[in-house]
């Protein structure tokens, strides 16, 4: 598990005209639109298929929006929908991405995908997430899946791989230990009996309580592989 660490510094500024004046204080910027602008770097981030800056970028739109008050604000429905597109583009997560359509819509019934992200396959699970109500809206806000995976400890050393026995008809390389700053490759072998859409595999950084997920792609007979990437290994 791997952290990064925010720290944010408030100013005030006092101005004082002549002594029997009061002290005039500038207004903080509204948070509104600090969530606005938050989204416009998302969307750019977005646009260079940077899905890692832009999740970051949204999640922390969706904290401000929650220190605010503002979890049913317009603009927090709009940040779930980008929130949504990059889990579904991103990070190959579907029923997460529909979870963050169905948040929007709570908020905003009559919401619809940024014009500029819209795709078929986004479409298709805006549609589904419109049908099924506030029933898929659970989850974190960033779409993080709410158990890891088994076996996906990782420290900053040497990399060391060990196979672990068979579990539930797949087994997997686990890795105890990585240099920071490095990706890690991950590999499961799927027994053939097991019946299955996709495998996710699932991972945080030190320090957060949010799990990512990516789907894993086939290497072979029975094989699949998916990488945590070095942005996620900075931690201690």
């Amino acid at each position: 598990m791997f952290s990064r660490t925010i720290v944010r510094i408030s100013v005030v500024v006092g101005v004082v005209f002549g002594l029997q004046q009061p002290i005039v204080f500038a207004q903080p910027v509204d948070a509104t639109e600090k969530v606005t602008q938050l989204n416009r770097e998302a969307l750019a981030a977005i646009d260079k298929r940077e899905f890692e800056k832009a999740r970051e970028l949204l999640k922390r739109a969706l904290d401000l929006c929650k220190s605010e008050g503002l979890e049913q604000h317009p603009a927090a429905a709009r940040t779930h929908i980008h929130m949504g597109v990059v889990i579904i583009q991103g990070f190959k997560n579907h029923e997460l991405g529909r979870k963050q359509f169905a948040k929007a819509l709570a908020i905003d019934p009559n919401i619809t995908i940024t014009k500029t992200l819209s795709t078929p396959g986004l479409e298709e699970a805006f549609a589904e997430a419109k049908a099924g109500g506030g029933a898929l809206a659970g989850g974190d806000d960033d779409g993080a899946p709410a158990t890891p995976p088994s076996g996906g400890g990782a420290r900053p050393a040497g990399e060391t791989r060990t196979d672990a026995p068979s579990s539930s008809g797949f087994s997997y390389h686990t890795v105890s230990e990585v240099k920071q700053g490095s990706s890690i490759v991950v590999t499961v072998s799927v027994d053939e009996s097991l019946k299955f859409s996709k495998l996710v595999l699932a991972y945080r950084e030190q320090g957060t309580s949010d799990f990512l997920g990516r789907e894993m792609e086939p290497v072979g007979e029975g094989a699949y592989r998916a990488e945590i990437p070095a942005s996620a290994t900075s931690g201690s």
